[in-house]
């Protein structure tokens, strides 16, 4: 399988996969995964692409389908 190398947050450099991880790691909000990467901290314009990538995430760990806690 290969690595999701796509950059969400182009200001800041971070990609997919970071964001993920952060989750994996226990971010559960858009807050707590912009505190963890670091992404979004410019222009902001990434915040909708975050926030699904956040969403799809919780949602494969979950085994569920949905969005971001709030």
């Amino acid at each position: 399988m290969k690595m999701d190398e796509r950059i969400l947050c182009l200001c800041m450099n971070v990609g997919a996969e970071a964001i993920r991880h952060a989750v994996e790691q226990g971010a559960e909000t858009f807050e707590e995964v912009c505190q963890r990467t670091g992404c979004a901290r410019s222009c902001s314009m990434c915040a909708d692409e975050i926030k699904g990538e956040i969403g799809r995430t919780l949602a494969a760990r979950d085994g569920r389908r949905g969005g971001e806690k709030n």
